[in-house]
């Protein structure tokens, strides 16, 4: 399934959420999907749902890119939830690697801390 998102003007958010296999694929098309949005806000914070993601399969490579070919705003919050322990690996890697690139990225395991760190009570 590819990666799906809903964007909300009201809470200057995009809600973004990955289910069944992560490629680098679909990690390409989403980031183009958005990029392309009119309804697309750069600096809009970002809450990445991957709890569903069952198999992992993005290479290094493809992180490289996507920490240099961000759609984002400098300075942006993006909080991606992971229960598979490879997705928390890698956001890991994607958040180190863009230390010094233009977002300001946050891996977590529990859906209730990323919210906490976006200033968020609950998304719908």
């Amino acid at each position: 399934m590819p990666a799906l998102y809903r964007i909300d003007q009201a809470r200057q958010l995009v809600v973004s959420t990955v289910s069944g296999t992560l490629t680098d694929d679909v990690m390409r098309a989403h980031s183009r999907s958005l990029a392309s949005d009119p309804d697309f806000d750069p600096s809009f914070r970002q809450l990445m749902d991957l709890r569903g993601v069952s198999k992992f399969s993005v290479t290094s490579a493809a992180l490289v890119e996507q920490s240099k070919a961000s759609p984002w705003k400098a300075g942006t919050q993006r909080a991606f939830v992971c229960s598979l322990e490879a997705v928390y690996g890698m956001v890991r890697m994607f958040e180190l690697r863009s230390g010094d690139g233009p977002n300001e990225i946050r891996a977590f395991r529990e859906m209730s801390e990323a919210l906490n760190w976006l200033r968020l009570d609950e998304i719908e």
